[in-house]
C-alpha cells in the first residue's frame, strides 16, 4: 500500500529512515548507558564517531543501507526526469548539475561507509579525513541538486511543488553548511594544531581536557549530531521529488503499449512531452 501511494518515493524514504534510525539509536544508547566517556579525553557531549566506534556493527549497517538507497535515489531522480516522468529541463547546465550531484553523492556514500569501518579510535586520522570527505562531497552534491532544482523551477513556473522543494532543500543545505563549519571550527581550535594549543604532548593533552576546550568540543559534537539529523531531512526531501512520477503515470504520461489517444495530452504537456507529440503528429502512434 505504501509503495502504491509513494511510488518511487519509497527509495529515499528507506534511506532517510535508515540514517535517522541509526543516529537516533546511537544517541539513545549513549544516553541510556549513562552518557559514558569511552576515552579519557572525550568532551561531555561526545561525537557520533566515538559512539559509532563503540557500536560499530550498528554504525556500519546503518551507513550501508543509507548509502545504497541514497545513490539509487539520485539515479532514479535523473532517470525519471530523462524519461519525462518528472518535470525535466533540456538545459545543458541542468543535466550537468544532475550528473555532478550523482558523482558527489556517490563519493559521499563511499566515504560514509568507509568512515564507519575505519573507526575514530583505531584509525583516527583516516576516520576524520573520511568524515571531512563525506561532509564536503555531500554538500557539493546538495549544491548541484539545488542548482538543478533552480533550472527546473525556471522551466516549469506553473509547477508549484518545484518552488517549494527548491526552497526547502536550499534552507537545509545552508543550515547544514553553517553547522558543519561551526563543528570544524570548534574542533580545530582545541586540536593540537589549534592556535591556542601549547607545545608538548603532555601540555596539549592537558589543554584538550580543560573546561574551556571541553565546552568548545561539546558544542562541536552537538553540531555534528545536528548535521547528522539534518542529513536525514535532506534525503527525505527527495520523497516529494519522486512521488509525482507515480502520480504522473496515471495523469496523462503515456505508458509502454499505450497510444496517445488513450491518455490526456494536457497531462503530458505538464511534463513537457505533449508538445513534442503534437508537433510530430503522432496522435495515433503506439509508444513503446
Amino acid at each position: 500500500m505504501a509503495r502504491l501511494v509513494l511510488g518511487w518515493g519509497w527509495v529515499p524514504l528507506v534511506s532517510a529512515l535508515a540514517w535517522f534510525a541509526t543516529v537516533l539509536a546511537l544517541l539513545i544508547i549513549w544516553l541510556a548507558t549513562g552518557q559514558p566517556k569511552y576515552r579519557g579525553n572525550e568532551p561531555d557531549l561526545i561525537y557520533i564517531s566515538n559512539v559509532g566506534a563503540a557500536y560499530q556493527w550498528l554504525f556500519i549497517l546503518g551507513a550501508v543501507v543509507t548509502s545504497l538507497f541514497f545513490i539509487l535515489t539520485l539515479i532514479l531522480d535523473r532517470h525519471l526526469r530523462y524519461r519525462d516522468r518528472l518535470p525535466s529541463s533540456k538545459r545543458t547546465r541542468a543535466r550537468v548539475d544532475a550528473i555532478l550531484a550523482i558523482i558527489f553523492g556517490t563519493t559521499a556514500s563511499a566515504c560514509l561507509i568507509l568512515l564507519t569501518i575505519y573507526d575514530a579510535w583505531d584509525h583516527s586520522t583516516i576516520h576524520w579525513a573520511l568524515t571531512l570527505g563525506f561532509m564536503a562531497s555531500l554538500v557539493l552534491s546538495a549544491i548541484f541538486t539545488v542548482l538543478q532544482s533552480r533550472w527546473l523551477r525556471k522551466d516549469h513556473p506553473d509547477v508549484k511543488d518545484l518552488k517549494r522543494n527548491f526552497i526547502v532543500k536550499m534552507l537545509v543545505v545552508l543550515l547544514s553548511i553553517a553547522l558543519a563549519l561551526t563543528m570544524l571550527g570548534f574542533m580545530w581550535v582545541c586540536s593540537p594544531l589549534g592556535p591556542e594549543a601549547p607545545e608538548g604532548e603532555a601540555a596539549a593533552e592537558s589543554y584538550q581536557n580543560s573546561p574551556t576546550c571541553n565546552h568548545r568540543r561539546s558544542i562541536s559534537a552537538g553540531c555534528e549530531w545536528a548535521v547528522a539529523f539534518l542529513t536525514a531531512v535532506y534525503i527525505a526531501t527527495f520523497i516529494v521529488d519522486l512521488v509525482p512520477a507515480h502520480q504522473g503515470s496515471s495523469q496523462g504520461v503515456p505508458q509502454p503499449g499505450e497510444t496517445v489517444d488513450d491518455v490526456d495530452l494536457e497531462g503530458n504537456r505538464r511534463f513537457g512531452r505533449g508538445n513534442r507529440v503534437a508537433e510530430m503528429g503522432t496522435s495515433n502512434r503506439t509508444l513503446v
